[in-house]
């Protein structure tokens, strides 16, 4: 039960990022423009909110991307194996986030978009 309680909080405060909407550097979400933030403080948040969504959501790349990419006028078989391939980088780019949150400077791994804007 507490690990449930502690999940669903860390889910909310992940997602009070996601819903800030601010618009910085042709970003959409407040967790991209934290990401690119020069207040440490910020960043690290951040990161951690960022990493733990990655390495949570990350699977769920599978079943939204051959939508998208259909949507797109793309195949949906090639949309599940992009699905597959972006899960795995996902997932595994979150887990090295989260190891490496406290690290100055860029981020150790960099995806393009934070997970709130890819399920957009």
């Amino acid at each position: 039960m507490k690990k449930l309680v502690l999940f669903v909080i860390v889910m909310v405060f992940a997602a009070s990022f996601a819903y800030a909407a601010e618009e910085k550097e042709g970003k959409v979400c407040g967790a991209c423009s934290n990401l690119q933030s020069d207040d440490m403080s910020q960043r690290y948040g951040a990161r951690v909110c960022n990493g733990l969504c990655n390495a949570a959501l990350g699977w769920s790349e599978i079943f939204f991307r051959p939508g998208k990419v259909a949507a797109a006028g793309g195949n949906p078989v090639m949309g599940f194996f992009e699905g597959l391939g972006n899960a795995i980088s996902r997932t595994s780019a979150g887990v090295v986030e989260i190891v490496t949150f406290w690290t100055p400077g860029k981020s150790v791994v960099e995806i393009d978009d934070c997970p709130m804007c890819a399920y957009k």
